[in-house]
C-alpha cells in the first residue's frame, strides 16, 4: 500500500519487524542465498554492525564488520564525506582520487591527494538537480602536518542555527574529537580522533560542475623503515576510481 511520511527513516520501523518475520520462514536454500549477499555486504562495507556486549564485538571487529577505523604501522588514509541539505544528490556526485606519496632521503613522506569531483545532476530535477554541499574529513597517520589546501569552500554558515544559551559540548563529540582548531591559511578544520590526525573541510558544487581539490601534507618519519598504504573506503559508499603513486628516492 502507498505509504506517505515526512519522516522517511520511519519506514525502518514497520519495516524491520516485516524483514524478521519473513527470514525466519526461509528455506535452506534462500539461507544459503542469504548469507551470499550478506557476506558480500560486509566485504563491501555496505553491512556494519555494533553490540553493547564488547566480547560479541570484539569479535565483529576481527572479522572488519564493525566499520571502525584500523590501527596501522605505515602510511594511513580514509576520507569520510557528509552532505547537508543535499537531498540524494550524493547519488549523481562521482569523485576520483589520485594520490602520491613522495618518500624523502631521510624517510619522511610528503603526501599530495587530488580530488575530481563532478556533479551530473541536471538543475531543477527531484532530488538531485540541487546543490551538494558536503564535509570532508580525511583521515591521516597521526603528527602530520598540513602544507596546502586549495579548491575548498568556506563553511556555509547559513545552514546552521545557532546554539542557544542553554546548549552544552556533546559529551561523546567531545571524548573522540581532540584539539579541534582553524587553520588560519586554508578553510580546514584540524583535529584528532581515534589515534589520526584529521584534516576538514567544505566542499559545495552545483549540478553539472567539476571542481577540483587538493590536500598536501607531510607525514611523520615513525613510519620507516619500508613503505606501505592502507586506503580504507567510507562504509556504506560506492567504491570510487582510486589511484595511489609512490615516490621512491633515487639513491
Amino acid at each position: 500500500q502507498p505509504y506517505e511520511t515526512t519522516k522517511p527513516k520511519e519506514l525502518l520501523a514497520h519495516l524491520v519487524p516485516l524483514m524478521i518475520e519473513r527470514m525466519a520462514a526461509f528455506d535452506g536454500t534462500t539461507t544459503s542465498v542469504l548469507l551470499e549477499v550478506g557476506t558480500r555486504a560486509i566485504s563491501s562495507k555496505q553491512l556494519l554492525f555494533y553490540m553493547t556486549d564488547q566480547k560479541i564485538q570484539k569479535i565483529i571487529e576481527q572479522f572488519h564488520a564493525a566499520g571502525s577505523l584500523a590501527s596501522f604501522q605505515g602510511d594511513y588514509l580514509a576520507m569520510v564525506s557528509a552532505n547537508i541539505r543535499g537531498n540524494k544528490t550524493d547519488r549523481v556526485i562521482r569523485t576520483v582520487v589520485d594520490r602520491i606519496a613522495t618518500v624523502q632521503d631521510d624517510g619522511g613522506i610528503d603526501a599530495t591527494i587530488t580530488l575530481k569531483r563532478s556533479h551530473g545532476g541536471v538543475k531543477g530535477a527531484k532530488f538531485t538537480g540541487v546543490r551538494n554541499y558536503t564535509y570532508m574529513r580525511f583521515y591521516v597517520p597521526k603528527g602530520s602536518v598540513l602544507v596546502s589546501a586549495t579548491g575548498f569552500s568556506e563553511s556555509p554558515g547559513a545552514l546552521f542555527e545557532t546554539p542557544n544559551s542553554h546548549a552544552v559540548p556533546d559529551q561523546d563529540l567531545a571524548r573522540i574529537e581532540k584539539n579541534m582548531h582553524f587553520d588560519a591559511r586554508f578553510p580546514v578544520t584540524l583535529s584528532e580522533e581515534f589515534g589520526k590526525t584529521v584534516f576538514g573541510a567544505w566542499t559545495i558544487i552545483d549540478p553539472g560542475e567539476t571542481t577540483t581539490l587538493s590536500l598536501a601534507y607531510s607525514v611523520p618519519l615513525s613510519l620507516t623503515p619500508g613503505y606501505a598504504l592502507l586506503w580504507q573506503k567510507q562504509p556504506g559508499t560506492e567504491s570510487m576510481p582510486f589511484t595511489s603513486t609512490v615516490v621512491l628516492p633515487s639513491h
